[in-house]
């Protein structure tokens, strides 16, 4: 019965308890995240029987094992994720209309603002001069502006509060991941007690299934059911939740964007996985609501840049370029996060356009009670009180700050929020264009061209990279950028003033590494240097104890440095006692690195001794320099040397920066004068530009007379070719008749492309007038028609003539110039033209004329004007191989006189023997063949001119022989005629005998009688023109032409008219050769054209200035910093003053390693110098020895060498101003003597004092400084005074003193003068000084030429050498021609100078191989608006080939090929030819410098509004914001569809589980009908138990 008691008892007890789990659900029905519970029972069975019992097969009843929770681990997580999802797209399309809302179109918003602003734009440019739309439009502006920045501020503002939910969902996950830790520990707990923790399980799922509504997540849960937690649906994000640990999540803007951060304690881990929940809805709707500000930023930034280029491009209505229209650019303020102090700021912007772009701190200074701003974008603080203003922004701060609180200024980036209008007056609408077009009047064509700024491009433009970015700004070889090829090297931006280029040679040099072991143990550097096959050995000690005898035991070198150092200044030499200067080299070191470079010439076998270690040396070879170029974008070649045809195509490309349609033209290159465009270049080369010189013929310049008849031109037509050595070759033709100036105009024409430049002059010298009268005869130029010219001259009086001719200059183009001693003319035809004389009269003094080139040097011989030949006397010397050397004398008889030929300079000097005086009554000079011509210019036909006879002068006939003279014969000679053609006859008488000469028409010459003594014969038989010469024996007496029909026709009458066909100069920097009339002619380097001297020579030939082109940067020692780079210094100059007739000459040289301060004025004084210490030296002593010093602030005047100082009083001392610069000394000796020093003098003159016809006043300040009398000094140069005996002549106050020098040194005058004092210097040595002084009353000392003056150490010249600043000048006392000789050298090879520049581009290149090294000094760009006048012309048939020119300078910019629509671009410009042109139609572009009545550039801004301008299908700014407010529409609509979609899965997935863990009432009420009837049934068990049991007690 027990047992059956105890199974109506379990089995109540189990009822009871599943009807309890059943009351349960039905009561928890509505229990959020309540799962539904279920009881299971098992049978509690039977015992087990023993030995004497079996066991209990009935069962003892019944239990609750378990009771259950309806959980699916798969619904539930489908049911979160659809839930996550949905959460997503809800929030996405609140916040999406929540931004469409704001977006949508009303009254007055942003579309509308845009187009009722071009509407008022509209209304400008229907009426441009009206101000009151442009007032309108400036209203409508500013409206737009602020529009733009309301919107940004209200889409800002929701941004920003949608960040602020997102941030609270991170905030909630991160409670519910602490909320979830804490459920697992609890789970973890109850598990160990062996309780099923439904309702903790039921608090686990409610948490997670909150954490899904505001994120995705995948859960994965443990045996025991503890859930942990990772970021998305996928499974593999980071774990925020395991078991009962957690981690914080965070939510940072990170460029705009929300990003989600995992923190693990130590960092930040970005995570992407967040993709579904309320979160990622926000997360994405705040990168849809930036993405739309940022749509409208840049609609704000395309509409301002947009509008702002054009309207730049245009001209206002004062006439001056547009300004930008918008600025949305901005700053903010913001405290700083330590602040003490209650401060508040407001930021006032002045100009939007000038806005740091940098971010700017304020701090606060409470002792001075001022706030200080500073930034990176200003040079200097700007402090202030309340207020700070600079000039674009004022900060006004208020409150009270405390001492160091800061105020961070940030520069805002450009957005819709800043966007301000600038525009204040309506004057400032920039509605012109810049450019005018107008058609030439002479255009075939209605064509019409319509131009317009054109917005600018990046393209090629950042090709090559601007010069800033790839030189140095400096014009040194130590900086100079080396480049691996030749090509592109950079480009020079438009707008920049100047810029000089140089291109460097490698320098030969060796090099050594030693570590710091090796350093300290160096004992010897050895070398071999020199040039090729001549290498010197060179060995240097480098032992430190033997450079420092005296150095400490332990001490040696520490570095390199000090080794370079050391050998720089001389201090370690060379085995054989030679500095590294003395040997042109220069050293570098640091640390370990030493290297030495040498000017020139290379090294061999360079080794350094270290100890018993040797160690080699790396040698690097010299390189040549490589040639710079300089061209267009548009391919026009401005400077360097001519390429070749495959060189110009392979560089002529898009890649290299040229635009695509750019053509090669030469016809700019190394042009001068004028440059292109009118920009100023120089290139200098070492050596100098390549030159030849040639005539109009192709040949010579060439001079022509006639005798009465007007000589044509020597110039027929003939072809002129010129080849260069890369292949490049022309040739054209130069027509009859052309000067040169038309064949230098030709030629740089035809030939510029070449690199060939050529200048023409034509210039004659006309003197040796032979009296005085008047001189008549008919000039011409450029005139058509002769003038004439007439004027009373003398031999040596000629100015009436220079005024006569220059008064009709305007109209002949041809200048007179004075010589300086009087006696000559030149007259210049700068443009080359023929110089045509006519008509000279035989009634005036008869005059010489002679061609000479630009320096005054005579390139023809002289043609005597206005003589009969047949009444002159002449004599013509026999053709010589070469002419008499310099110094070369002969004596010749005429009229009862001797006269003296002397050779000087290659010329003849016709003079008289010592003690006579010249007459001018014979010339001389040499003709192209060189034949001594010898004329006479009085009128004695009766005297013959002869060779003085060797009794007369010894051995005068041999140098007669030297000069083609010999004393049997004369000579006359007619002027050049046709020699054939016509029978012509003339009479002559040869010593009182008459001779007729017949002329047949072949030219055959027939004498009758025919007389032994007298021969007639042509000059030349190779052409038709010749010249009738006849010549008799001198014993036969002298030669008369009597006259006849035909004198004038056969060359003899007087010679009235010339023509003078000039001098033509080719030049070029590289090679070339000229070919013409089958003879070529190879060009050679020329020193003084293009190089780095300048000679400059007048017409008169009497001066010469020359100035050398100093770099200092290139010429300097250099060293690097590294010690691997050494520049030694190269630069070179010379100085040479010829000797002037049998005078001597003079040379200097220096180099740029002599300069402490390498210059071109220290150049030139130290070669100016030099040359003075060769000269005598000149010196003053003061007669009076002053009792006091003259009056503080007197002066007195004193003269030297034909120049004027003054000497003042200052101080105490004198100072010296006036004349050369240093020339000249003075000083007061002990005894105050004054004592003036002037140094060397090339002419000896002595130092005057002028009297007071001279200078007012002047002879009582020399008595106040007591030079009232004086004594002059002359000190010659240093000679050994003894061995050899010698003598000079002088003369002083007209008596000539015969100075011997005997073998022993001794001193004789003859005759013995006391005025002259003559004594040595010194007698303590052999060497010594010849000094002579005189007083100065007696005037200067001369010196006679020809003796032993130059031995006695007197080298005398009359000639002065100047200088003033860099400039040096010399010339001639006497009016003389001289000449000088300069050079100079540089290590800058090729260095170009540009300035004044064209305002557009201009590209670097290098061709040539070489060392590539190139250095530069440039200026910044600057800006240019003015627009240079242009010419554009149709240079083809069918009106699509387009050249445009430079209308001030004709130069060709740029070519264009328009296209089928009939636009181009080019320099900037938009161009369209609207029609077909017609070739040689011409239109004008020109600047518009009035705005009224034009609105073409507004016209352009409106065309924006319709134009793609924010890429392709734009379609205009209100299209754009159109565009983006449709599209965030769409999103709404695509949002809702999604989310609808949404909604259904996430409720299907929330049935699916609520159908299986949810509560069902029917169910539930089913069961508890069930347990209940269990329930009872099970009582039904007891009660029959106790029944039974009773019934048993009762049977008991």
């Amino acid at each position: 019965m027990a047992s059956l008691f105890d199974i109506g008892k379990s089995a109540v007890q189990s009822y009871r308890q599943a009807l309890s789990v059943t009351g349960q659900n039905i009561a928890n029905i509505n229990t959020d995240g309540y799962k539904r519970r279920e009881a299971s029972l098992e049978e509690v069975s039977g015992s087990q029987g023993g030995i004497t019992s079996l066991s209990n097969q009935s069962g003892l009843g019944v239990r609750v094992s378990d009771i259950r929770r309806s959980f699916d681990e798969y619904l539930l997580d489908r049911t979160r994720t659809t839930g996550s999802q949905f959460s997503q797209m809800d929030s996405y399309v609140k916040e999406l209309k929540r931004l469409e809302n704001t977006l949508l179109p009303t009254e007055g918003d942003l579309g509308s603002q845009i187009g009722s602003f071009f509407e008022s734009l509209q209304e400008i440019a229907a009426s441009p001069a009206d101000l009151a739309p442009r007032t309108v439009a400036i209203e409508k502006g500013r409206a737009m502006a602020e529009s733009f920045q309301n919107l940004a501020m209200e889409l800002e503002s929701q941004r920003k509060s949608t960040q602020e939910r997102a941030e609270q969902a991170i905030e909630a996950i991160n409670i519910f991941s602490e909320q979830l830790s804490e459920v697992n520990s609890k789970i973890l707990a109850a598990g160990q007690s062996g309780q099923s923790p439904n309702s903790i399980f039921d608090l686990r799922d409610k948490t997670l299934a909150d954490m899904s509504e505001l994120m995705d997540i995948s859960v994965k849960y443990t045996g025991r059911g503890v859930a942990n937690v990772s970021v998305g649906g996928s499974g593999i994000g980071p774990t925020i939740v395991e078991s009962f640990n957690y981690v914080k999540m965070g939510l940072p803007e990170r460029n705009g964007v929300l990003q989600p951060t995992i923190n693990t304690g130590t960092s930040n881990l970005s995570t992407n996985q967040v993709s579904a929940g309320l979160l990622a809805g926000l997360i994405n709707s705040h990168g849809k609501i930036g993405d739309v500000i940022k749509d409208l930023n840049q609609l704000a930034l395309v509409l301002s840049q947009e509008i702002n280029t054009q309207h730049k491009l245009g001209v206002t209505l004062d006439g001056i370029p547009g300004r930008e229209m918008f600025s949305n650019a901005s700053i903010s303020a913001t405290n700083g996060i330590a602040n003490r102090g209650n401060v508040a700021t407001e930021i006032e912007i002045i100009d939007a356009l000038a806005l740091p772009k940098n971010d700017m701190t304020v701090v606060y200074d409470e002792e001075n009670e001022n706030w200080t701003l500073s930034g990176p974008d200003f040079s200097t603080p700007i402090t202030g009180n309340s207020l700070i203003k600079t000039e674009s922004f004022s900060i006004q701060f208020s409150g009270q700050p405390k001492n160091g609180d800061v105020v961070n200024i940030s520069a805002l980036p450009e957005t819709a929020s800043g966007l301000k209008f600038l525009l204040n007056r309506a004057e400032e609408f920039a509605a012109a264009s810049p450019l005018l077009v107008s058609q030439d009047t002479s255009n075939s064509s209605e064509a019409m061209l319509e131009v317009f700024p054109a917005v600018k491009t990046e393209n090629n433009l950042a090709v090559p990279p601007s010069i800033e970015k790839v030189l140095n700004n400096a014009d040194a070889p130590i900086l100079a950028q080396s480049f691996f090829s030749d090509g592109v090297v950079a480009t020079i931006p438009a707008g920049t003033p100047a810029v000089q280029l140089s291109s460097y040679p490698t320098q030969a040099s060796i090099s050594f590494s030693v570590t710091d072991a090796q350093l300290v143990s160096l004992t010897n550097l050895s070398f071999k240097h020199g040039s090729s096959g001549s290498e010197a050995t060179y060995s240097i000690n480098l032992t430190y104890g033997n450079i420092f005898s005296g150095a400490a035991a332990g001490e040696t070198w520490k570095d390199a440095s000090e080794i370079a150092n050391l050998l720089n200044i001389g201090t370690i030499k060379t085995s054989a006692n030679a500095t590294l200067q003395s040997l042109g080299m220069y050293a570098s070191g640091k640390n370990g690195n030493l290297t030495i470079a040498a000017k020139n010439n290379a090294y061999l076998t360079p080794t350094l001794t270290a100890g018993t270690t040797t160690i080699g040396g790396k040698i690097t070879s010299p390189v040549n320099a490589s040639d710079l170029h300089i061209f267009t974008r548009e391919g026009r070649h401005i400077s360097g040397v001519p390429l070749t045809e495959d060189s110009i195509t392979e560089l002529l490309t898009e890649a290299n920066g040229f635009n695509a349609q750019a053509q090669y033209r030469g016809d700019y290159l190394n042009q001068k004068e004028p440059g292109y465009r009118g920009m100023n270049l120089n290139m200098s080369l070492t050596g100098g530009e390549y030159s030849l010189t040639t005539g109009a013929n192709g040949t010579s310049a060439n001079a022509l007379t006639g005798v009465d008849s007007f000589p044509f031109s020597a110039t027929s037509t003939y072809d002129l070719r010129i080849a260069l050595p890369t292949g490049g070759a022309n040739t054209i033709e130069i027509p009859e008749g052309s000067s040169a100036g038309f064949a230098a105009k030709t030629i740089n024409k035809e030939m510029s492309k070449l690199g060939i430049s050529a200048e023409a002059i034509t210039a004659i010298s006309l003197g040796n007038f032979t009296s005085s009268g008047t001189v008549s005869f008919e000039i011409e130029g450029k005139n058509d028609e002769p003038i004439s010219i007439a004027a009373s001259v003398g031999p040596t009086t000629l100015s009436n003539l220079v005024a006569a001719v220059n008064r009709e200059s305007n109209d002949t183009g041809i200048t007179a110039t004075l010589a300086t001693d009087a006696r000559r003319l030149i007259l210049h035809s700068k443009d080359g033209d023929d110089i045509l004389i006519s008509s000279v009269t035989s009634t005036g003094p008869s005059f010489t004329s002679t061609l000479i080139s630009e320096d005054g040097s005579e390139i023809s011989y002289p043609r005597v004007l206005g003589t009969d030949l047949g009444k002159q006397n002449s004599y013509v010397g026999n053709a010589l191989g070469s002419l008499p050397a310099n110094g070369t004398v002969a004596d010749l008889t005429f009229n009862g006189k001797r006269y003296t030929l002397t050779m000087s300079n290659g010329e003849v000097v016709v003079g008289s023997p010592a003690g006579s005086t010249y007459d001018n009554a014979l010339k001389a000079f040499f003709d192209s063949s060189k034949r001594l011509r010898i004329f006479t210019t009085n009128d004695a036909p009766d005297q013959s001119i002869t060779v003085t006879p060797d009794a007369t002068v010894s051995g005068n006939d041999v140098l007669a022989h030297r000069f083609g003279l010999c004393n049997e014969e004369q000579q006359i000679m007619g002027n050049r005629i046709d020699a054939v053609g016509e029978a012509r006859t003339l009479n002559i008488d040869v010593g009182g005998n008459a001779v007729k000469i017949s002329i047949d028409s072949s030219g055959n010459i027939t004498e009758s009688p025919n007389y032994t003594n007298v021969t007639a014969t042509w000059d030349s038989t190779s052409s038709e023109m010749r010249r009738l010469v006849i010549n008799s024996k001198n014993s036969a007496g002298s030669i008369k032409v009597i006259g006849g029909a035909d004198e004038k026709s056969l060359g003899y009458g007087v010679v009235s008219d010339a023509r003078f066909s000039g001098q033509i100069k080719l030049k070029a920097a590289s090679n070339f050769s000229l070919t013409a009339n089958s003879v070529t002619t190879s060009a050679s380097q020329d020193a003084n054209s293009g190089g780095h001297v300048k000679v400059e020579g007048s017409l008169t030939g009497e001066t010469k200035k020359v100035s050398y082109l100093v770099n200092k940067s290139a010429d300097t020692a250099a060293e690097s910093v590294d010690g691997l780079k050494a520049i030694a210094p190269a630069g070179s100059y010379s100085l040479t003053l010829p000797a002037v007739g049998t005078g001597p000459s003079f040379t200097s040289t220096v180099s740029s390693e002599n300069f402490e301060d390498l210059n071109a004025t220290a150049v030139a004084k130290k070669l100016v110098d030099n040359i003075r210490e060769q000269a005598v030296q000149i010196s003053l002593s003061g007669g009076t020895a002053l009792s006091s010093l003259p009056e503080e602030g007197s002066s007195v005047k004193i003269k030297f060498d034909g120049t004027m100082y003054t000497l003042t009083m200052v101080d105490g001392e004198i100072e010296i101003s006036g004349g050369d610069e240093a020339r000249i000394t003075a000083y007061f000796d002990a005894s105050k003597r004054l004592q003036i020093f002037a140094g060397g003098s090339l002419a000896a003159k002595r130092i005057e004092v002028p009297g007071d016809t001279e200078v007012t006043g002047n002879v009582d300040s020399a008595t106040s400084f007591g030079v009232n009398t004086s004594t002059n000094r002359v000190v010659g140069n240093a000679i050994t005074a003894t061995g050899t005996a010698r003598t000079m002549t002088v003369s002083l106050n007209g008596t000539s003193v015969q100075i011997s020098i005997d073998t022993s040194g001794n001193i004789v005058k003859n005759p013995n003068s006391s005025d002259l004092t003559v004594a040595w210097d010194s007698t303590a040595t052999a060497t010594r000084r010849l000094v002579m002084s005189a007083s100065s009353s007696l005037g200067d000392i001369t010196y006679h030429s020809g003796n032993d003056e130059q031995a006695l150490g007197y080298k005398i010249t009359d000639t002065v050498l100047r200088r003033k600043g860099e400039e040096i000048t010399y010339y001639g006392l006497s009016g003389q021609k001289v000449n000088v000789s300069a050079t100079a050298s540089s290590l800058a090879n090729q260095t170009v100078t540009m300035s004044n520049l064209p305002t557009e581009d201009f590209i670097v290149v290098m061709t040539g191989s070489g060392a590539r090294s190139v250095s530069a000094v440039y200026d910044k760009p600057v800006s240019n608006n003015i627009q240079d006048e242009l010419l554009v012309e149709v240079m083809n048939d069918s009106g699509t080939l387009l050249e445009i020119f430079d209308k001030d300078t004709g130069h060709s910019i740029a070519t264009r090929v328009i296209d089928d629509n009939g636009k181009t671009e080019a320099l900037g410009m938009g161009i369209t030819l609207n029609g077909k042109g017609e070739k040689s139609d011409k239109f004008l572009i020109a600047e518009n410098t009035d705005g009224t009545g034009d609105s073409r550039n507004l016209d352009r801004i409106l065309k924006l509004q319709n134009s793609h301008a924010n890429g392709q299908y734009s379609e205009g700014f209100q299209k754009i914001f159109s565009t983006l407010v449709s599209g965030v529409g769409a999103s709404v609509q695509s949002g809702d569809l999604s989310l609808e979609a949404l909604s259904a899965n996430r409720d299907a997935a929330m049935e699916a589980e609520a159908s299986f863990s949810g509560v069902n009432l029917d169910s539930e009420a089913a069961a508890l009908l069930e347990f209940q009837q269990a329930y009872q049934a099970s009582a039904r068990i007891l009660q029959t138990a106790r029944e039974l049991f009773r019934t048993l007690i009762d049977t008991i």
